[in-house]
Formats: structure tokens, C-alpha cells, sequence
């Protein structure tokens, strides 16, 4: 069973080691600001801005263990959200703080009723794959470590996702820089 916490303004939700936060507020500055607070730092991967429905996207992966997926979405509507996935609450915690202390970033007094739904339902597929991932770790006898296994599912979903490599490849670049490997 998941927890839902409220902290200030930010929801997270945390599963045996998995852990997702986010906040919704208003970004006044732009998307490629917030690229450039990771671009210049070693150890994360940082994708060109992405169109999606209704949205543009940035997607920044902080590639050292525990790792930290985390996206910044800029709603046509005005709005934004910072979510970040990670098995490790502080350093999620952390990269969130970053992102709204260094940009113009305001996060909304009260929780929208549609982020805490969506949050929540895209938990319940974050989830499942950490479930898979455990198992695969215990059927595997310790030889793989569920950490190694989560940063290549994760890893290859941004490299297919946000950086337009091709699945087959991203899978096998993520199975490379995890040391681990899933088929």
C-alpha cells in the first residue's frame, strides 16, 4: 500500500523504497532555465525540451545512484509541475528544492484536485514496475540489485521518451551504464 504525504505545498507517495514527489505553481521563467541549473553539473543527463499534449516538457536524469528522474512540465494553461521519481526520498527531495530556490518558480498554495489524481494514478504503473523489478532482484538471488534494476527501466524510458532513441537501444545503453541487465 502506497503513503500519501502532503509536505507544504508538495505531494509525495512513497512504496516499500519508491518514492515520487511533486509540486504544481507557476514557472515564470523558462524550461531551458532549468535545464542549464544540471547542464553544467557532471552526473546528469539532460533532454532538449519536448513537446507533449498540452504541455512542453523538460526531462533531467541525475545518472548517480540513487537515481533521480525528474520533469518539469510548462502547461499552455500557464500552470507547471516538478515531479521527481527516485528510491531515495532526500535526494529527490533535494533536486525539487533545487528547482524551485533557483528559478522563478512559485508553487501553489493548495493542491490541485487533478495532480493528485494523475500523480496518483501514474503511481500505481511506477509502482508495478518497482514490483517487477523486486521480484526480478529476488528471483535472481541478490545478483541483481533492485536500485540497478529500476535505473535501467527508468534510464531507458527517458532515453526512448524525452531523447528519441530508438527502444531496443536505450534499453541496451541503460543495461550498459547500470551494469545489470534486463531482456
Amino acid at each position: 500500500m502506497a503513503i500519501i504525504k502532503v509536505i507544504s505545498s508538495a505531494l509525495a507517495l512513497e512504496y516499500d523504497k519508491l518514492y515520487k514527489v511533486g509540486v504544481r505553481g507557476r514557472l515564470t521563467g523558462d524550461l531551458g532555465e532549468v535545464g542549464a541549473l544540471f547542464a553544467r553539473e557532471d552526473g546528469f543527463d539532460v533532454a532538449s525540451v519536448v513537446r507533449q499534449s498540452q504541455r512542453n516538457l523538460l526531462a533531467v536524469f541525475a545518472l548517480q545512484q540513487p537515481i533521480v528522474d525528474l520533469t518539469v512540465d510548462l502547461y499552455d494553461s500557464g500552470g507547471s509541475a516538478v515531479v521527481a521519481w527516485s528510491l531515495d526520498a532526500d535526494r529527490a527531495n533535494s533536486l525539487i528544492e533545487r528547482v524551485i530556490g533557483r528559478v522563478s518558480f512559485f508553487p501553489d498554495a493548495a493542491l490541485d484536485e487533478s495532480f493528485v489524481r494523475t500523480f496518483s494514478e501514474e503511481f500505481d504503473i511506477d509502482r508495478f514496475v518497482y514490483d517487477r523489478c523486486a521480484a526480478i532482484s529476488r528471483f535472481s538471488e541478490g545478483r541483481r540489485v533492485v536500485g540497478d534494476l529500476f535505473a535501467v527501466v527508468r534510464y531507458g524510458n527517458f532515453l526512448h521518451q524525452y531523447r528519441g532513441v530508438p527502444e531496443a537501444d536505450a534499453l541496451r545503453m541503460a543495461n550498459e551504464r547500470y551494469g545489470s541487465s534486463l531482456p
